[in-house]
């Protein structure tokens, strides 16, 4: 860990003295979910927006409270700002990282009606960090936009009557009360509040579920335009779609099983999301799909020029890249398979980040890279598959013991546990001096 000054010191007594009140929550006042409640920086790892002292509190005017980071200690969540619709800006503030930006150019952190956050911070010092649901980079709240709670909870005048939510407003029963203008949103039947239910399986979708499709399920395309289809239930009365996870700049549309859909521009994966609402408005879960789009014109092999035949080599080894990942999520039988391997490939490098967490055969040779190094770096030598803590304890070891070559790009003057771009290029330099 980072030896932190006094001030930190002085700051962590702090939070043990006043930081351990009584903790409420509601759709107007949200704590972070005791599971979701991670995001991620390449540059100093996990970020806890969930921890007991942190205190982190979500309301419509912003955040309150402290993060936590393993590596840079804690991080002020005090002047960043909320618009009541879930929008936030401002910064975080960390005495070994700086100002972190909440709404930075190309970027932005959003809390959608679910209490995701999602987007993109950026740190003058640490670069992005991440929110993203669809991965492990994941925090929740129970927080609500105000756009998402009932008129009688929603911190707006809805009747104009100069009275706002219940019980201020005498058109409100309850908080549930969904107008404000009359009495009676208690008694409504409990099928308003129901999200819609599933489909069941058919010929078309025999999982059942609630389902997205691109093309048929076609791997590629090279048209931007694709076809949707859209798999919900009878209760289904809307949809919303986008192709992005915080469904930005989205609304909500009468449901088609088929839609015509424009996917975002640029060769690459691309991913459709989609939620579909009852006519009450509650939504279901969030579905989504994948397709490869390439719009480039392609030329025979024999008539490329050597930079074009690079470009080609490196565009095939980056989606080889992205369906060796796939693969390894469809096939957990191969964990067995796994389990025989002693040795690390003549011609393997490592080409992609491994953290805490992650279970895949480059944790493996990872693990037996570390036990070639000795006793000093792996004493365990255990070889699993699955990066653990003890894993993490030994590439801290190995990058401290590298610390010129692997720490010193970043200015760091601890070992992070995260095998990042330095660390891969190391690893990837002894290797290949230890085959000459």
């Amino acid at each position: 860990m980072f030896k932190f000054g006094n001030r930190t010191i002085l700051l962590t007594l702090v939070f043990l003295v006043f930081l351990t009140r009584p903790v409420f929550a509601s759709s107007t006042d949200g704590t972070i979910d005791s599971t979701y409640k991670f995001a991620w920086s390449e540059n100093v790892g996990w970020l806890n927006f969930g921890t007991s002292y942190g205190n982190v509190h979500v309301t419509d005017s912003g955040l309150s409270g402290y993060a936590l980071s393993e590596n840079v200690g804690w991080i002020n969540l005090d002047n960043v700002v909320n618009d009541g619709q879930g929008n936030l800006s401002g910064y975080a503030w960390g005495e070994n990282v700086g100002w972190i930006k909440f709404n930075p150019t190309n970027g932005e952190v959003t809390i959608n009606s679910s209490g995701e956050f999602s987007g993109s911070a950026l740190g003058e010092n640490i670069g992005w960090v991440i929110f993203d649901c669809s991965t492990s980079a994941c925090v929740k709240t129970d927080w609500r936009p105000q756009s998402a709670r009932p008129q009688c909870n929603n911190s707006s005048d809805d009747d104009s009557d100069g009275l706002t939510d219940y019980p201020q407003d005498s058109g409100c029963d309850s908080l549930t009360d969904t107008d404000e203008a009359s009495a009676g949103g208690a008694a409504l039947p409990p099928v308003v509040f129901n999200p819609p239910t599933p489909p069941s399986p058919t010929e078309e979708n025999p999982q059942g579920g609630f389902r997205i499709v691109i093309n048929d399920n076609a791997e590629a395309t090279n048209s931007q335009t694709v076809s949707l289809g859209l798999y919900a239930g009878s209760d289904s009365k809307r949809m919303a779609i986008s192709n992005y996870s915080d469904f930005r700049q989205a609304s909500q549309e009468t449901y088609k099983a088929t839609k015509p859909w424009t996917l975002t521009e640029g060769d690459g994966m691309k991913t459709v999301y989609a939620k579909f609402f009852t006519e009450y408005g509650q939504p279901s879960e969030v579905v989504s799909d994948t397709i490869y789009l390439s719009l480039q014109t392609q030329k025979p092999i024999s008539e490329m020029t050597v930079p074009e035949l690079k470009a080609k080599i490196s565009e095939l080894l980056s989606l080889i890249s992205s369906l060796k990942n796939q693969l390894d999520q469809l096939k957990p039988q191969e964990n067995q398979a796994q389990k025989e391997v002693t040795e690390i490939p003549k011609d393997y490098l490592f080409s992609e980040n491994l953290k805490y967490g992650d279970r895949n055969i480059h944790v493996r040779y990872l693990q037996i890279f570390l036990k070639s190094q000795g006793q000093d770096i792996y004493p365990e030598r255990i070889i699993s598959g699955w990066f653990g803590p003890l894993t993490k304890k030994a590439v801290i070891r190995f990058q401290e013991k590298y610390a010129f070559d692997i720490l010193a790009p970043w200015g760091f003057q601890k070992g992070t546990g995260i095998v990042g771009k330095t660390t891969r290029a190391k690893i990837n330099e002894m290797m290949k001096e230890g085959k000459e």
